[in-house]
């Protein structure tokens, strides 16, 4: 077995662990080298995957928000997640402008390193705190149930 491939197993064995000891439900891909788990925090039903880039050797958490964005509010959702990204320390918000769609991204390199489970628990425990956090706020300026300067005045730091 080579030493990337030792990494990567390393790797899924560590994030598995992580995710038993946080009682995350998940299922391997490990053909593809993925984990999908499901989670319900903070009185919020969460999906999220963990995906290992073999290549670059790193891993990607990500967790769609549970929100479309409509055409009328792309501007101001735009500038909501640059303006919670400018304050985030780990991790960021995506949004894809042409769907709508709002994502939660962390990376984590693993290259020429071990990396154990408590990496992986920091990041599922980043993204729960970050939805917990902006998911409602995003969903209702989303909405037009809240302006963009009412959501800067909610979440100015």
């Amino acid at each position: 077995m080579s030493d990337k491939k030792k990494q990567i197993d390393f790797v899924l064995k560590n994030i598995i662990k992580a995710l038993d000891e946080e009682r995350i439900e998940h299922s391997n891909d490990e053909e593809n080298l993925n984990i999908s788990c499901m989670t319900h925090k903070f009185g919020l039903h969460i999906d999220f995957m963990f995906k290992i880039n073999a290549e670059n050797m790193s891993v990607m958490l990500i967790s769609e928000l549970p929100c479309i964005v409509k055409r009328s509010r792309t501007e101001d959702l735009a500038a909501a997640v640059c303006f919670i990204n400018n304050f985030t320390a780990n991790g960021c918000f995506d949004f894809d402008i042409d769907n709508g769609k709002i994502f939660f991204r962390m990376t984590n390199c693993f290259c020429d390193s071990l990396i154990g489970k408590e990496a992986y628990e920091y990041m599922i425990n980043c993204l729960l705190s970050m939805l917990d956090e902006y998911s409602e706020q995003f969903k209702l300026l989303a909405e037009g149930s809240i302006s963009l300067d009412e959501f800067v005045d909610r979440n100015g730091i």
